[in-house]
């Protein structure tokens, strides 16, 4: 497994003082792979909280000017459920995801679903150029979600997973017994927590 490649853009650090468990590194690196989607192409984030991840595939999408590309966003936010993670059920994560983004300038670039994104998978009909799956991290929740949009992420599209820890074993196992071993994955590279792999063209 590689070390990740990284991409440190002009607005990096307004991206870094979101709140958020990703990293400086990680967040590089979910830039560099926004930067290699197709003009006009499209990213799904399955997890967003307050939209760190998401501003650093935006400007990811900046850097390469590629001005017609969209990331969306799904997320429970205010919905809670069962798969959320107590810390993020706050009432007013989605109006900060909002706000962020609006005041970072990437209310054009990013827009959030406010819905369970199994269900939410069922209405989808895009083809994925990068899939970044951070959402329930217990074995069912993320399985749940690796199996209901890893099918759109296209031939030569990127997938990425964050948490890919020991103390996320769920994911650890999904990842260990199930992502890697499926030979459609290639090219995978790791940095601290966060984990990636492109699909083979066939």
């Amino acid at each position: 497994m590689d070390s990740a490649i990284q991409l440190i853009t002009p607005e990096h650090e307004l991206a870094l003082g979101l709140d958020g468990p990703i990293s400086a590194v990680e967040g590089a690196h979910l830039a560099h792979l926004a930067h290699l989607v197709p003009d006009g192409g499209t990213i799904v984030e399955i997890g967003t909280n307050v939209g760190k991840s998401a501003s650093f595939m935006g400007f990811g999408l900046r850097f390469a000017k590629n001005f017609k590309a969209k990331v969306h966003c799904v997320d429970l936010w205010s919905l809670g459920g069962k798969t959320q993670q107590k810390n993020y059920r706050s009432q007013d994560k989605f109006s900060k995801f909002q706000e962020n983004i609006k005041r970072l300038g990437l209310q054009d670039v990013l827009t959030g679903h406010v819905a369970e994104s199994t269900e939410f998978s069922k209405t989808w009909k895009e083809p994925i150029d990068l899939l970044f799956i951070d959402a329930g991290h217990t074995y069912e929740a993320v399985r749940a979600d690796y199996e209901s949009w890893q099918g759109f992420v296209k031939a030569g599209g990127f997938i990425a997973f964050h948490d890919y820890v020991d103390k996320c074993p769920g994911v650890v196992q999904l990842i260990d017994q199930e992502v890697i071993p499926d030979l459609q994955w290639q090219d995978w590279q790791q940095v601290q927590r966060l984990i990636s792999a492109k699909r083979k063209n066939h």
